[in-house]
């Protein structure tokens, strides 16, 4: 990922889906399984319905508008 996700960007999961408006980032160190992870989450709507979802960073792409 050559630019960084930030809060306010849209991104999209690389493996499709809806695109997402970024509301929060958090780096999760030394998580419970050892390794370090950064969570991306995110917020959409689906009709009128708003959902919001918590994904890893590195399944995430940008979107360009």
């Amino acid at each position: 990922m050559d630019e960084k996700i930030k809060v306010g960007d849209v991104v999209r999961p690389k493996s499709g889906g809806p695109d997402m408006n970024v509301e929060a980032i958090v780096d999760l160190t030394e998580g419970f399984d050892g390794k370090d992870e950064i969570r991306v989450t995110c917020f959409w709507f689906d009709g009128t319905k708003r959902m919001q979802g918590s994904f890893p960073l590195q399944t995430l792409e940008l979107v360009r508008r």
